[in-house]
């Protein structure tokens, strides 16, 4: 089956396709907001010599990311959805 009739990727499996695929790198930094201790997630990834950064919400790695959400990393990644079956038409 083909987008968007087929399950949604386990967040492990989608933060391991664009590490093994596209040389991103899953990060957490703990800061201090507004006093109390916070993780921010995000993936980095270099093209072209620059670092692109993109966060994302803390995901469980068995909770399912559904396909907008995926869409939008690709984007602010640069990289083709189409890799992840997204196409319509």
């Amino acid at each position: 089956m083909a987008y968007p009739f087929t399950q949604c990727p386990t967040f492990r499996e989608f933060k391991n396709t664009l590490e093994k695929e596209f040389g991103c790198k899953f990060k957490q930094k703990n800061i201090i907001k507004n006093g109390d201790p916070y993780t921010v997630c995000y993936f980095e990834r270099i093209v072209d010599g620059d670092t692109i950064q993109c966060s994302v919400d803390s995901y469980d790695d068995e909770e399912r990311i559904v396909f907008q959400v995926i869409r939008s990393i690709c984007r602010r990644l640069k990289i083709d959805p189409a890799y992840f079956g997204l196409i319509l038409g």
